[in-house]
């Protein structure tokens, strides 16, 4: 059984650590709300922590992960991809999550922890392929034409366009974040982009169904979610729809329950009403029934980051709120420690 002494593996808190002596201090507010019936959650042997849409916000995913973790020392952690761009450290939010999912691994025990990429893990792993020229352009229009956004604006992968090797200076951003023997394995199975490849689409516990972007209305994605969504591996896919890390139709507001009752918990499409909710202080409402449950409350938008918990039929949401326009400042010392509230 795990115990809050050893909830964090030492590899990830060592990467935590890491993180957090690069961001400005006091930025960072954590609080937790009441437990809330939901339906879909019962029968679970243990809890599953979700973590959607971090957007480049490292700081932030490391505050959250740790609270969470020490809360729930027993939980299982799934990341519902779009970890990286618009942020401003796509690297150390892509490491982090790389880092859980390696140190759940290596305990071996009954918890773990899996990453289902988003689309702007799509969009990454394009763009490390046409930087290392391993992808005709010519032939690939959409990702000849977000290059050359690259290229243009202000994001995280244009700091090393002009390196000599710009597609391995942005994995070793990444990598540089993480404990040396994870990097090194990361390395050894040929980078980030083979790692994130082999990352599920979507997965099932329980009567709870994970994955980026949602579950179309159609009869072979709702009879079977996971099998569906193993359809459109990550690379080079193109932006089109029904897909799991592109839906965005018929997934918010669905009231018809999927065969089985089962939920499914996505990011992807920002609800607005949960950052109203914590600005005014107001109670936050699930309905105990709903077939999905997006958990985008915008970190890039309104800096704002859930995490739902989802154990024993109820589901519970923390969250981190901070400067969503604060820039890293590497060598800075480690912040102070998060004002925590609770009972939302």
């Amino acid at each position: 059984m795990t115990t809050k002494s050893d909830a964090i593996p030492q590899a990830l808190l060592q990467t935590i650590e890491r993180i957090l002596k690069s961001y400005p201090a006091g930025d960072i507010t954590y609080s937790i709300g009441k437990p809330m019936p939901f339906a879909a959650a019962k029968g679970l042997d243990h809890p599953v922590i979700v973590i959607p849409d971090i957007h480049g916000h490292s700081a932030p995913m490391a505050v959250l992960l740790r609270e969470v973790m020490e809360a729930y020392p027993s939980g299982s952690l799934r990341f519902l991809g779009d970890l990286v761009h618009r942020g401003p450290d796509s690297g150390g939010a892509l490491a982090l999550a790389i880092t859980a999912c390696m140190a759940l691994e290596d305990e071996r025990g009954n918890r773990s922890a899996i990453l289902h990429p988003g689309n702007h893990e799509e969009m990454l792993l394009n763009i490390l392929l046409a930087l290392a020229g391993e992808i005709d352009l010519d032939k690939n229009p959409h990702v000849k034409k977000l290059l050359q956004y690259i290229r243009e604006n202000k994001t995280w992968e244009r700091n090393f366009i002009e390196d000599e090797d710009p597609a391995a200076s942005i994995q070793n951003d990444i990598l540089s974040r993480m404990p040396e023997d994870y990097a090194d394995i990361i390395r050894s199975l040929g980078g980030v982009v083979p790692w994130v490849m082999n990352c599920p689409v979507a997965s099932r516990t329980g009567d709870l169904v994970f994955v980026h972007a949602g579950i179309p209305p159609i009869p072979t994605a709702e009879h079977d979610p996971v099998g569906w969504a193993e359809q459109f591996p990550i690379l080079r896919s193109d932006n089109i729809n029904p897909h799991p890390r592109w839906v965005n139709e018929g997934v918010v507001g669905r009231t018809k329950p999927f065969p089985g009752g089962y939920s499914v918990i996505f990011g992807h499409m920002i609800d607005p009403e949960y950052s109203m909710a914590l600005e005014f202080d107001e109670p936050i409402k699930i309905d105990a029934f709903t077939p999905t449950l997006g958990l985008d409350a915008g970190s890039y938008d309104y800096g704002v980051i859930l995490a739902g918990i989802f154990d024993n039929g109820t589901v519970r949401l923390a969250n981190v709120r901070f400067d969503q326009h604060a820039k890293m400042e590497r060598g800075q010392d480690v912040p102070q420690e998060p004002e925590h509230s609770y009972g939302l």
